[in-house]
């Protein structure tokens, strides 16, 4: 390729195809006018860039600013010149009235007369059509032509692959930069303020799935964190005030999620797209809900870890109490009450353990509300075997009788 150039540059992933296009109909052109077309080279090279902000909620201090959008960009190339007809040069802008048309001439340029009276008519298409403006140029042998505004490209020269940014702007349905209209897989938003915003909305009003909003009917928690982030009420007292715990739990899940191992994650996708999400330290509009789940998920991990710490120490201090068949007399506390149904109607499990921290579970026909949760009790009641439940020993216990209430001791 002759007299070729390189100009490199970023561009937003998701709009590629349209550069690709873009190019395609330049060098569509270029084989009209009989001049080399361009050569576009996507490389491997991604960064997070900033490309604009939108109004909305501070995640560290409660109050209105303005966030700013980031788009996930790759460098690409372009080799060679944009088509343009050598030897033109631009003279004059003819603003096209009812009556006089109005001439807007580059200084030192002689515009012929016969502009002031022209047709909104291109020389180069050979049409005539409604235009608000032509453009005359001119070339080293002095001749003249009057030209629409896409063809005028052809003789002052495509700017395509020299403004990469200037390229996404023109292709986007708005001047989305000036209006806030994103295209909506393309924004992304700052990890940090989100998972802070997050915190503090499941600490004031719990978490709620997607899948349990629905069947609730009710507003699912990321929906919540949206709200506040980019509708923030205006009254101080109807804000979520994120404290400085809130941060800390938000920047504890976000450490957790980005260095989840593939060992973690292979074949689990929801864990692989948290670790994504953290790694990047950016969401999307689609990836939003998954982002805000990153909280929950650390929780529910911190949760796990916790009850294997404790089923560890159970298995090695936890004992069968008493003989099989004995009726025993003894303190416990109840721990869980739960209510199973099944084609036989409705079994209570009760789970407690004794001042030793042994376990024992009883298993009670119907519904039974005689033992509430974390309150100590005086009981007699008979053993009915000793198992193992995840490596714990565990005794099962049946015709429970309460003797006293001690209350939450």
């Amino acid at each position: 390729m002759s007299n070729e150039t390189k100009t490199d540059g970023w561009f937003p992933v998701n709009l590629l195809d349209n550069l690709q296009e873009k190019i395609a109909r330049l060098n569509r052109r270029a084989a009209r006018l009989g001049l080399e077309p361009l050569e576009l080279i996507v490389t491997d090279e991604r960064e997070v860039m900033p490309v604009g902000e939108i109004q909305g909620w501070d995640g560290n201090t409660g109050l209105p600013c303005s966030h700013t959008i980031f788009h996930t960009c790759a460098r690409v190339q372009v080799i060679g010149k944009a088509p343009k007809l050598h030897g033109w040069f631009f003279v004059a802008r003819i603003e096209h009235t009812d009556n006089t048309n109005l001439l807007y001439s580059v200084p030192n340029e002689t515009v012929p007369d016969e502009y002031w009276q022209a047709e909104a008519w291109c020389d180069h298409c050979q049409t005539t059509r409604r235009r608000n403006d032509t453009f005359v140029v001119r070339n080293e042998e002095g001749e003249y032509k009057q030209v629409g505004s896409s063809c005028i490209k052809d003789f002052l020269g495509h700017d395509i692959p020299l403004g990469f940014w200037r390229v996404f702007r023109d292709m986007a349905d708005t001047d989305w930069l000036d209006k806030n209209c994103y295209p909506p897989t393309a924004r992304e938003f700052g990890l940090e303020g989100i998972l802070n915003l997050t915190a503090a909305v499941i600490h004031k009003f719990g978490w709620r799935s997607r899948q349990t909003a629905e069947l609730e009917c009710k507003e699912a928690t990321s929906d919540t964190v949206s709200n506040y982030y980019f509708h923030p009420p205006t009254k101080e007292q109807n804000r979520v005030q994120v404290t400085d715990t809130d941060k800390e739990q938000a920047k504890a899940a976000h450490q957790w999620a980005a260095a989840l191992t593939d060992e973690q994650t292979t074949g689990n996708n929801y864990l692989t797209n948290l670790r994504a999400i953290a790694q990047n330290g950016t969401v999307t509009d689609r990836s939003w809900g998954i982002g805000c789940s990153i909280i929950i998920a650390h929780k529910h991990e911190v949760e796990r870890r916790l009850r294997a710490k404790l089923a560890s120490q159970r298995q090695a201090t936890c004992e069968w109490i008493g003989e099989v068949g004995q009726r025993i007399e003894m303190k416990v506390q109840c721990l869980l009450v739960k209510e199973m149904e099944s084609q036989f109607g409705v079994t209570t499990l009760h789970k407690m353990v004794d001042e030793d921290g042994n376990e024992m579970v009883w298993f009670a026909s119907g519904t039974h509300n005689n033992l509430n949760t974390n309150e100590w009790y005086k009981v007699k009641a008979t053993v009915k075997n000793h198992d193992t439940f995840r490596d714990v020993r565990q005794t099962k216990i049946n015709r429970v009788k309460v003797v006293e209430e001690l209350g939450a001791v």
